[in-house]
């Protein structure tokens, strides 16, 4: 979730961007697959409903069954899980994986977390708000940024909305063919590119924004006041301890 270091957008606008943030709509993952017939992992052979002797043909299929099985259950989230006991399994689970390695367990659900809550995020806003103005989540920071401060330089918008300089160049080409943005060569310079909103995007980001920080307010109702004001403070803090290292 970056934000440029000196900008009044810390907090806002790098944090709706993000390194990988695209000109498509990001599509939501959905982990785990449909359950088995019988809800038990294990399918019924054709020898077992006639008195369970199958032969070799049943034996089969309860092997494929069984492999089946596995792929059946769902993955635990015990990284994002809020309990000591969830952390401990998980603990548990990756020095089976990786041996007595040094690990800041910590530092992995911290992170986890991060991660998934800002895809979570992500995700539902551009299903409930930004579908309507058919607009992704970089479309939609890139705007925010030129509404709010004008007219920006291709490269300062890009590090504004947190986005890579080829990703922004598709966000506008889409933008200007909507006929919401624009670019222009710079009065003073003509190899700087200027990006700024036309009326109709003004008018679009205008009537958007309401309904935009209403889905903020629904992804955060389960904080207090002071707990949303120390969860901004702490991840503005862990901005800037990346972006200075």
């Amino acid at each position: 979730m970056p934000a440029s270091k000196n900008s009044p957008a810390e907090g806002r606008a790098g944090w709706r961007g993000g390194p990988e943030a695209s000109g498509g709509r990001a599509g939501q993952c959905r982990g785990g697959v449909k359950a088995s017939a019988d809800r038990g992992g294990r399918r019924q052979s054709d020898g077992e409903a006639s008195g369970g002797r199958g032969g070799p043909e049943a034996s089969a299929g309860r092997g494929a069954a069984t492999v089946g099985a596995a792929y059946d259950r769902a993955m635990p989230r015990r990284l994002a899980a809020g309990t000591a006991r969830d952390l401990v399994r998980a603990e548990r689970d990756i020095r089976g994986r990786i041996g007595d390695q040094p690990l800041d367990f910590a530092a992995m659900a911290a992170v986890s977390n991060i991660y998934r809550a800002a895809n979570v995020i992500r995700n539902h806003m551009e299903r409930k708000v930004l579908a309507d103005e058919d607009l992704s989540w970089a479309a939609f920071t890139v705007m925010f940024v030129l509404w709010i401060w004008g007219d920006q330089q291709t490269r300062h918008l890009a590090a504004e909305a947190g986005v890579t300089k080829g990703t922004l160049t598709g966000v506008l080409k889409t933008l200007e063919k909507r006929g919401l943005a624009r670019r222009r060569a710079h009065e003073a310079d003509g190899r700087l590119v200027l990006a700024g909103l036309e009326p109709k995007g003004v008018a679009v980001i205008e009537r958007l924004f309401p309904a935009f920080n209403m889905g903020e307010a629904f992804v955060s109702a389960s904080l207090t006041e002071p707990e949303k004001q120390q969860l901004a403070s702490l991840l503005r803090k862990i901005i800037r301890s990346v972006e200075d290292s």
